[in-house]
């Protein structure tokens, strides 16, 4: 990570760390939650579809948040797995990438056996989760 506390983490820190985990906040100034050119190619291809898309992921990543703070306070590796996993695969999918980084982070630490502060990443995932909310919300305008 970084050689001060209170620098702030990026996904690309998060990923360079390798199976140390991060002790900080979020970094306020990491890349924007969604990538314009991933929704834009989404646009195009989906057309009409596009909205449902979008509404589709975030009616579906509440669920997930819930399990994985539900397995985080069970100190449930197996489950975190799955939900990290799940997580991952559909934030990529939509160029939701800081969530996707932090949740195949979470994936590969459970994986690992090197989880050692679960609550670290679903409170992370949790914020990021919103923020990427509000950009997508804000793409249907």
């Amino acid at each position: 990570l970084r050689q001060e506390m209170e620098t702030p983490v990026s996904a690309g820190d998060l990923a360079e760390a390798g199976s140390q985990e991060p002790r900080v906040p979020m970094n306020t100034q990491q890349p924007p939650p969604v990538d314009s050119k991933i929704l834009q190619t989404l646009r195009d291809l989906m057309g009409d579809s596009f909205a449902e898309l979008i509404h589709s992921f975030l009616d579906g990543v509440p669920p997930h948040l819930a399990r994985l703070h539900d397995a985080a306070r069970e100190n449930d590796a197996k489950a975190m797995l799955s939900e990290a996993h799940a997580l991952k695969g559909s934030s990529a999918n939509l160029g939701v990438m800081v969530l996707s980084q932090l949740a195949r982070d979470l994936e590969m630490h459970c994986r690992n056996g090197t989880l050692q502060d679960p609550h670290w990443y679903v409170e992370n995932i949790t914020l990021e989760y919103e923020r990427a909310r509000g950009a997508l919300l804000q793409a249907l305008l």
